[in-house]
């Protein structure tokens, strides 16, 4: 669990007061920093499709001692290129056991409609950025720099002298 969740129900957003399975954008909406996540597996889910009924199938992210995150495109393919520049590898499962940092991204639109969501922001592994270049089908590609999160190397990051 994370250090910087809201003390009581009252401080939290509402759709956070609403249990889920996994994790949602107003679970980390209150975070100011994000949270730093290590990697515990992967698998698929057969989860409901909220726009046409049925069920689709879904790649899910588990995370130790948190609940798992549904990946959306977007997120798959900074993982695939946070993956690359930390193992060298762009098969998922080799991401295991390493550390990833989620923030919640205001920006993210859901239909075009914005909406807030749970983004890969890099990792505390990282030792410079990454360009990675995002193109969905009639979209303009977009280049995301995933990062070291900036607090860990501060000056409370450094050691005393």
């Amino acid at each position: 669990m994370n250090d910087d969740q809201p003390a009581t129900i009252a401080d939290q957003d509402w759709d956070a007061t609403v249990p889920s399975r996994f994790l949602r954008a107003a679970d980390l909406a209150s975070a100011e920093r994000g949270w730093i996540v290590r990697i515990a597996g992967l698998s698929v889910e057969r989860m409901r499709n909220p726009r046409g009924g049925g069920q689709d199938e879904k790649t899910t992210v588990q995370f130790d001692g948190e609940r798992p995150l549904v990946l959306n495109k977007t997120n798959a393919k900074l993982l695939r290129g946070l993956g690359q520049a930390i193992t060298g590898s762009t098969i998922a499962g080799a991401m295991i056991g390493h550390e990833v940092w989620l923030c919640h991204d205001p920006r993210v639109t859901v239909d075009g409609k914005t909406v807030g969501g749970i983004r890969v922001a890099g990792s505390p592994e990282l030792r410079a950025p990454v360009d990675v270049t995002i193109a969905h089908p009639g979209r303009r590609p977009v280049t995301v720099t995933l990062r070291r999160p900036p607090w860990l190397d501060g000056p409370a990051a450094q050691p005393a002298p």
